[in-house]
């Protein structure tokens, strides 16, 4: 019996617009597949129909069949697939609400009515499963984001399922809770044969393909591919729908055209050709970090002596495991929080002598969650909103505010209510309410996070260009493919201090300095330390080579 079957769904919201179009697909025993698709490609709809909340818990207008475990979802709901179908959403905040680690893993299995020598059990091996062994009696609140991810996955085991159905599960966080939560889910798919359906939008798609048997492309709410990752991947429909395809995939793609082993080709690959996006700063310093150290009230030292400079025209990627202190340095730098000892200047004088007016010209601050930033009615209304707190004249105003609403795209968004913005709209939405201000450095926390793949492509591209504009630029990112893409310096800050920071090709060909700190380097670092190793010969002469052979096949 097959685990899913889907033939001809097509579901709508408003009766009129189809989300979902003729969807057809089955899954049997023991697949791991990954649903590609953009943000509002019908991912997270059909995940919802899948685990019976749409259209029992969620309004939906679904026609066609669709069975799981046997079961028809229409029938049934949400209910009724209890042992068979587990969800995970993005946020494990929203999904964790016990005040400890068991307590939460046994929650599902004690509201099934089991025995307590069934619960135990159950809870027992849940939590041995997802590897959370010395963290039972742990408020989850208090963990890492991956180990409350990890917690989240336990509790819906418990439950025993037979389907693991993942939204976008590792899109919210660092790299070290990325492959924690992916290395839980190869186990639970390969040693315990549940099968999995996880959403990816690209942003992750190198990491999670990894583990997939199969890849179902997704383009506005019909199937567009459907197979094999390496047959899928390699198509150029993935590029076409605004994906980056896996640097493996690409690689080995390139080679078996070649008609030559790997090895043979980066030997004779031509690798004098100039560098890209490596620019040596000697200009003016905007900004300077110097033995700052800060400690939050309960006593816990986010920052250790650090030191740092940010230069005019430059984009400087920060970078470091959740907890490393990236945040607290970004406050710090915006004169958002004091340090207890060194200082932060800007053009040569300490922030805090700067009024409020002043800094918020020189030095502003981006939140990582647009949520807690964009509180205005509409879009024109947040981009505007500084400006009149300024007391600008309404011309002025009326002028700055039509100028940035089209550098980032808005201009079809401005008179819509901010609460019914998509993630990457909210996003832009957010800068743009700080752009405004021109501030001399623009510091962004995780401006990609939860996004699709060509969305962060898009404001990346946007804070690339205000760099153009002698603006400069400090991006905090887990994404360390956009970090090598767009920065032209690196910053790794690893318990409060800094531990590396240089060219983008310099800092990521330190692989064993990365890899004990859990930082998973773009992957043509680690194809070329590979090779280093095997060949005996310089790793970022491999990179070079191997970069040459991907572009220019050769």
């Amino acid at each position: 019996m097959k685990i899913v079957e889907v033939e001809n769904l097509r579901l709508s919201y408003d009766g009129v617009r189809r989300v979902l179009d003729n969807i057809s697909f089955e899954v049997s025993k023991g697949e791991f597949i990954v649903i590609l698709g953009k943000l509002g490609s019908g991912k997270t709809s059909l995940l919802r129909v899948l685990s019976g909340l749409i259209p029992h818990v969620y309004y939906g207008n679904i026609e066609g069949k669709v069975n799981v475990c046997g079961k028809n979802i229409v029938e049934v709901g949400a209910e009724g697939l209890v042992g068979c179908v587990g969800l995970v959403i993005d946020d494990p905040s929203k999904q964790i609400f016990n005040l400890t680690v068991e307590d939460d893993v046994a929650f599902g299995p004690l509201n099934m009515g089991l025995s307590e020598e069934e619960v135990l059990e159950r809870t027992r091996t849940a939590i041995k499963a997802l590897g959370l062994t010395g963290l039972e009696k742990r408020n989850p609140k208090e963990l890492s984001g991956g180990q409350q991810q990890r917690v989240a996955l336990a509790g819906v085991f418990a439950l025993r399922p037979k389907l693991l159905l993942l939204d976008e599960p590792i899109s919210m966080l660092d790299p070290l809770g990325k492959i924690e939560v992916l290395k839980s889910l190869r186990k639970l798919n390969r040693d315990y044969g549940v099968s999995c359906i996880i959403s990816e939008s690209g942003n992750d798609l190198e990491e999670v393909v990894e583990i997939a048997s199969r890849v179902i492309v997704l383009d506005k709410g019909k199937i567009v591919a459907d197979g094999e990752p390496e047959e899928i991947l390699s198509k150029n429909i993935v590029e076409k729908l605004g994906f980056e395809k896996p640097f493996r995939i690409k690689l080995f793609s390139k080679i078996r055209r070649m008609n030559m082993g790997l090895e043979d080709i980066v030997k004779s690959a031509i690798i004098n050709r100039r560098e890209s996006g490596n620019v040596t700063y000697n200009g003016e310093e905007i900004l300077n970090v110097k033995n700052v150290k800060y400690a939050y009230p309960n006593g816990v030292l986010a920052l250790k002596d650090i030191s740092l400079s940010v230069y005019k025209g430059e984009m400087l990627g920060i970078i470091g495991q959740n907890g490393s202190g990236k945040t607290t340095l970004a406050l710090v730098m915006a004169g958002v929080l004091e340090p207890q000892s060194g200082e932060v200047r800007v053009y040569g004088r300490n922030i805090r002598e700067y009024s409020l007016k002043e800094r918020i010209r020189l030095v502003n601050y981006v939140f990582q969650n647009p949520d807690n930033q964009l509180f205005s009615e509409t879009v024109e209304e947040e981009v505007a909103f500084a400006l009149k707190m300024l007391r600008y004249p309404p011309k002025v105003i009326s002028q700055k505010v039509t100028e940035v609403l089209r550098i980032f795209g808005l201009e079809k968004y401005r008179k819509m209510p901010v609460s019914e913005l998509t993630k990457d709209v909210k996003a832009l939405t957010s800068l743009a309410s700080i752009y405004i201000l021109e501030p001399k450095v623009l510091i962004v926390d995780e401006p990609t996070n939860g996004l699709d793949y060509s969305s962060s492509l898009k404001i990346m591209s946007i804070l690339k260009e205000l760099t153009l504009k002698d603006k400069s630029v400090v991006i905090i990112s887990h994404n360390m493919k956009l970090i090598h893409r767009f920065c032209d310096r690196v910053v790794v800050i690893h318990n409060g201090q800094v531990l590396l920071q240089g060219k983008p090709n310099e800092v990521f060909k330190k692989i064993s300095v990365l890899r004990r700190i859990s930082i998973k380097p773009p992957p043509i670092f680690e194809v070329a330390y590979e090779l280093s190793e095997k060949l005996g010969i310089d790793s970022e002469r491999a990179r070079v080579a191997l970069e040459l052979i991907v572009r220019e096949g050769g």
